[in-house]
């Protein structure tokens, strides 16, 4: 009853409450009489029922901002890679960190699995810009075959999302507003060092052994650009990043003659 009077709410933080599922199915009910920018729910025992119920509710899709932790299983993750997959949220951040005092496990090809769902259910979305994942990638002790499986694996993933040229219709429906991606942890004992650009943040422990591809630099350069349109962006990604070296040549055969001026201002 306190929630649902409270219209003026902007930021509701539940972090560490244990609210389990049973908490989040009235949480769900005061989210159908008001609306809140931000929400924590980090560290409550959620599970994919408890999580449904959140996010089914009326107002769920007006957060600008959610909080979550990174102990969720796979079918939990599907469960919000649904919610983000949807075309009409209007969700800008999304910060996914440890449980306090939880000793990180080692991130692997398996781990990374969780991340790939939510990362691949982003294809649809125009309105996330930026994505905190506080994670330990590689510790110490982990084999340099590895780190490099782990952290190629992270770019093909993410060069998928922002920038995909296995086809023109594929890189067209691309994601072209997601602009920051930190995947780090934060604790200063961490030994891994960070690799860093200006919209990317990818911890792993060799400094300087990895870079990021050219095309995924030059991808999240172009969606953080403020005010320019999804239409410019494509056109400028087109320019800089499609038309570099072999691309597929079909969805342009049958352009009229008089248009092909205008395509060729895109190489």
């Amino acid at each position: 009853p306190f929630l649902k009077s409270r219209e003026d709410l902007i930021h509701l933080n539940l972090e560490c409450n244990g609210i389990g599922d049973e908490g989040a199915q009235l949480l769900a009910e005061a989210l159908n009489e008001i609306s809140v920018d931000r929400l924590n729910i980090k560290c409550n025992g959620l599970t994919s029922e408890g999580l449904s119920k959140v996010f089914s509710c009326r107002n769920a899709f007006n957060l600008k901002m959610l909080y979550l932790h990174d102990d969720f299983s796979l079918n939990e993750m599907i469960c919000i890679a649904r919610f983000l997959g949807n075309e009409v949220i209007q969700l800008k951040v999304l910060n996914i960190t440890n449980e306090p005092q939880r000793k990180p496990e080692r991130f692997c090809l398996e781990g990374l699995k969780r991340y790939e769902v939510l990362l691949e259910s982003l294809r649809k979305n125009t309105r996330l810009h930026a994505i905190h994942i506080n994670e330990y990638i590689c510790l110490e002790g982990c084999s340099e075959d590895d780190e490099a499986a782990i952290f190629h694996r992270i770019c093909y993933i993410l060069t998928r999302l922002v920038c995909n040229t296995s086809s023109f219709n594929d890189f067209c429906q691309s994601n072209h507003t997601l602009c920051y991606l930190r995947i780090f942890n934060d604790n200063p004992s961490n030994p891994s060092v960070r690799h860093y650009h200006p919209f990317l943040a990818v911890s792993i422990t060799r400094c300087g052994v990895y870079e990021f591809p050219q095309a995924l630099k030059d991808a999240f350069e172009i969606n953080a650009i403020p005010n320019i349109s999804i239409n410019s962006k494509i056109r400028n990604k087109l320019r800089n990043i499609y038309f570099r070296g072999d691309f597929e040549m079909l969805p342009f055969v049958e352009i009229k003659a008089s248009l092909m001026p205008n395509v060729l201002e895109f190489v």
